[in-house]
């Protein structure tokens, strides 16, 4: 089972570092928040449109992310994730994926999340073994959490912005 994960996790780091997906801003862009880490110099741009017919749920997500293929991969793979869902639902998908990256404990249950969905979640999880890299695949996830909070996230030697309105 572990080689499975350590197999799709090499895969998915290869895939979505080179060609990251949805790595393009979103305009216009109704959240935002930048994230950086100091120690790696991985850097972090989300956006985020809410729908107009759901105005708690997110449209789209754009997540450029600039340093390792880890942080690249997470930020494309999170993009993609977080589409549809709504602002609660999203800051839960964040909560659980941190807490298992740092525990090292399996995914905690999210409802309506797809097995796909998780298993990709749970593949990333592996990065708990080398601690130094956790910040790599967090941060764009700490980015997600401050756009959708409005809070600034300074754990763990990462520093993220507070969320801030688009232009009107």
């Amino acid at each position: 089972m572990l080689e499975d994960r350590e197999a799709l996790f090499r895969a998915l780091i290869e895939d979505h570092g080179t060609h990251p997906r949805h790595a393009q801003a979103v305009e216009p862009a109704d959240a935002r928040a930048d994230g950086h880490n100091p120690l790696c110099g991985d850097r972090v741009a989300l956006t985020l449109r809410f729908s107009a017919d759901a105005p708690d749920t997110i449209a789209a997500c754009g997540c450029r992310a600039r340093g390792c293929a880890i942080c690249t991969a997470s930020a494309s793979l999170l993009a993609g994730l977080v589409e549809g869902r709504t602002r609660t639902q999203a800051v839960d998908l964040f909560h659980a994926f941190r807490d298992a990256c740092v525990s090292g404990e399996p995914l905690a249950a999210m409802p309506g999340l797809p097995p796909e969905d998780r298993d990709v979640l749970e593949a990333l999880t592996i990065i708990h073994a080398s601690p130094l890299r956790v910040k790599c695949v967090t941060l764009p996830w700490h980015t997600l959490n401050a756009a959708l909070t409005g809070t600034v996230e300074a754990a763990h030697d990462l520093k993220t912005s507070a969320a801030r309105e688009a232009p009107a």
